[in-house]
């Protein structure tokens, strides 16, 4: 069985304040072991229910968080990011059975977390996709669809537990903490890898669907700046809908994911 791991850290236990997530200030350290933790718990399920090969992306910012001296010596880890339309899933081919989201946070302008983000905290009041704010996890999971490959696992603050049940009821969600405006109230860091753990082994045992892909993709980004939003309109096929918000369609997702790319 081939595993993947897309790992994140605003969603672990514990983290409450973006300088904890954000490499090169003092708390980012800590945080960055947590995120190894809860990665190698994953790590350990998945091997408990039989995985012979894993590789783990690591997903969050510059995509250089992970303390490999504290993973599995014989993980593959991908690090960096180069543009890929992939993003958080790059490394991701047909050949995985699974792919396992940890770390992973609720929506920009989902509320749930004081770190609620889509792509960028900075450029990206919110995404919506027909509709639907939408989320890290569903992106990741809809880039897992594209392949043939079923998210089957995700951890992370309970807001984005209600969007992943809702979204497809058969995915483990292990939940590491609740959040009310700036106030975080979170599960011991040694509980949230015993649930991630047991919750990568008991689903792994278990047969899995991709999410379905819409049939088409009415994408809108509502940018912070006006400014964004003016400059991100003369990209092929995108239109500005007001000030601050542009507008992309397309049936095939591949084509959304290369306008989200340069577009957040």
């Amino acid at each position: 069985m081939q595993v993947f791991i897309s790992a994140d850290i605003e969603g672990i236990s514990g983290i409450t304040d973006w300088s904890q997530a954000t490499k090169g200030q003092p708390e980012h350290a800590t945080f960055a072991r947590r995120m190894s933790d809860e990665v190698q718990a994953a790590i350990n399920g998945a091997k408990a229910a039989g995985a012979n090969r894993i590789v783990v992306r690591d997903a969050h910012g510059s995509g250089d968080n992970l303390d490999d001296a504290r993973l599995d010596k014989d993980v593959e880890i991908i690090r960096r990011y180069n543009g890929h339309p992939d993003h958080m899933m790059f490394g991701l081919t047909k050949d995985f059975d699974a792919a396992l989201l940890v770390g992973y946070h609720a929506a920009a302008a989902a509320g749930g977390n004081p770190l609620a983000h889509t792509l960028s905290s900075r450029s990206i009041h919110r995404i919506t996709i027909n509709g639907t704010a939408a989320s890290e996890f569903l992106l990741s999971a809809y880039m897992a669809s594209e392949k043939g490959v079923p998210v089957v696992f995700v951890s992370g603050d309970a807001r984005l537990g209600e969007e992943v049940v809702a979204t497809q009821g058969d995915i483990v969600f292990a939940p590491t903490f609740r959040a009310e405006g700036s106030t975080v109230s979170h599960v011991h860091p040694e509980e949230a890898c015993r649930r991630i753990e047991a919750g990568v082994k008991e689903t792994l045992s278990r047969s899995h669907e991709p999410i379905r892909l819409p049939r088409r993709f009415e994408v809108e980004i509502e940018y912070r700046d006006h400014k964004m939003a003016y400059r991100m309109q003369f990209y092929p096929g995108a239109k500005r809908k007001d000030p601050m918000t542009i507008a992309f369609s397309s049936k095939d997702f591949e084509q959304v994911k290369t306008f989200l790319v340069f577009a957040a």
